[in-house]
């Protein structure tokens, strides 16, 4: 009751002072998903889940010129820590499901959910400068490029995961150039010792409202001072770094990206185009050389309206390269990040029975929740990787409020995910039709249904079946 006080009196002092002004900003999302056979076996398992989640963004106008941000998200997962995946429904005082001992802590007998905490993900200050052409940043900031395939901010309406980072920017604006040199503190290990994990970082934008012509270059490069190298080893033969059961840290990571991107809006469409190189040492020893980065991602997605036409196209295409078992010493994958999805299940949701898209650097083996392998264990974790795939939809404006759009997804394997099979390629095909109801500008309901045949990628050189799985989902967002 004191810190309800407490923080009332501070509230107001902000509202009713002259100096400042306070400004919210929000989205609260609700969604369900159903997906039978996941794993697509012939015992068809099914995972089951309803979702909801709350983000606040507070921003305080100090003074002219300067800025503070900040984001607080209510209602969030234990099991994804770090995300805005959001709390599941049925969050019980015993979340464990250890033995219990009351009321209190059963979750057969309580009368009652769980409290939940609010967690803050941003925070981070803006100052003009008097001349108007630079900006500095300062604080933990979201983070973002391009179409989203490498840093994402988690900005779309369904996302679950967002990048951020601590960092010191300075944001220099010449015309419809803007450069931005960026330090940013991965982690801070013991005070007294250079064991930290650092970003230096340059992006480089170009905006051309006139003719709506987008491009960017980004150049990253992480170090790790001393010891600070915290890479997993992952000691298993064919695991993702390649490994043959040996591998040990002995050395600093020292790893590069650069990441370009280009996109032109147009009367009646757009395109975007997306490409990401990694390269750098892991300093992660097989015994007898040094795992090295050498991935590499590309995409490209198109948009096309003709006229006053009802019906309008879009089209998503791209590979990420994966990682080769039988290299040990290079890492060839290139993960997308999570936030980025051609379809509702493929590539989105972990299907299938193994590893297929050697994306296990990107997510645990086991879900987060009761530690299970089962693909049908996991929520929407998957990435795209080790993959060429093609995305058409066709969208049909139906109602001023509602439209219809119909989506295929299909794709072939880059590399063989298992180094003692000859597996086929070919991860099959998913059709998924949604129904999207837009009541206001700011409320978005969706009603989707995707169906995946699977291909022979899936069943591991005839190690799993593969029979189809069905999804469905409903999610509304409504921001303010």
């Amino acid at each position: 009751m004191k810190k309800m006080w407490i923080a009332g009196v501070i509230f107001g002092f902000v509202q009713s002072s002259h100096a400042v002004v306070l400004d919210w900003q929000g989205m609260y999302r609700i969604e369900g998903v159903q997906i039978d056979n996941n794993d697509f076996t012939t015992n068809r398992k099914d995972s089951s889940y309803i979702l909801h989640h709350l983000y606040l963004k507070p921003k305080i106008e100090a003074s002219d010129g300067l800025k503070i941000y900040s984001r607080l998200d209510l209602f969030n997962s234990g099991f994804y820590p770090n995300s805005q995946m959001g709390q599941f429904f049925g969050h019980g005082p015993n979340p464990t499901g250890a033995a219990s001992n009351n009321e209190r802590d059963s979750n057969v007998l309580s009368q009652t959910q769980k409290d939940d905490s609010v967690n803050v993900t941003e925070l981070y200050l803006t100052l003009k400068s008097e001349t108007g052409y630079g900006m500095l940043i300062a604080g933990r900031k979201m983070f973002h490029f391009g179409l989203g395939i490498t840093h994402n901010n988690g900005s779309g309406s369904f996302d679950h995961y967002f990048d951020s980072k601590d960092m010191l920017a300075y944001k220099m604006s010449v015309g419809n150039f803007t450069f931005t040199p960026i330090f940013a503190k991965i982690n801070e290990q013991k005070l007294h010792v250079g064991d930290d994990i650092n970003d230096y970082i340059m992006d480089l934008s170009y905006y051309n409202k006139d003719t709506e012509i987008k491009f960017g270059i980004l150049y990253e490069s992480r170090v790790t001072g001393g010891w600070g190298n915290d890479a997993p080893t992952n000691p298993a033969s064919g695991s993702v770094w390649g490994g043959n059961g040996t591998n040990s840290k002995i050395d600093h990571w020292n790893g590069q990206r650069l990441s370009l991107y280009y996109e032109r809006k147009f009367s009646e469409g757009r395109i975007g185009i997306e490409i990401g190189n990694n390269s750098g040492d892991t300093g992660i020893s097989t015994g007898t050389e040094m795992i090295t980065l050498t991935g590499y991602g590309f995409a490209l997605e198109g948009d096309y309206k003709p006229g006053n036409s009802r019906w309008s196209y879009s089209a998503k295409a791209g590979i990420a390269s994966g990682d080769d078992p039988k290299t040990p010493g290079k890492y060839e994958g290139f993960i997308f990040d999570r936030n980025y999805n051609v379809g509702f299940l493929l590539m989105n949701h972990v299907m299938g029975s193994y590893d297929v898209f050697r994306t296990a650097l990107g997510r645990s083996s086991t879900s987060s929740n009761g530690a299970d392998s089962n693909a049908s264990a996991f929520a929407d974790e998957e990435s795209i990787s080790n993959v060429m795939y093609f995305a058409p939809e066709i969208n049909y404006h139906w109602k001023p409020n509602l439209d219809v759009s119909l989506t295929f997804v299909t794709g072939t394997l880059n590399v063989q995910p298992d180094a003692l099979k000859n597996v086929d390629t070919s991860i099959g095909y998913e059709l998924d039709l949604s129904l999207n109801y837009k009541p206001s500008e700011k409320m978005t309901w969706i009603n989707g249904l995707g169906v995946v045949f699977p291909g022979g990628a899936f069943s591991d050189a005839g190690t799993y079946p593969t029979e189809y799985a069905i999804g469905l989902t409903s999610k509304a967002a409504i921001s303010f």
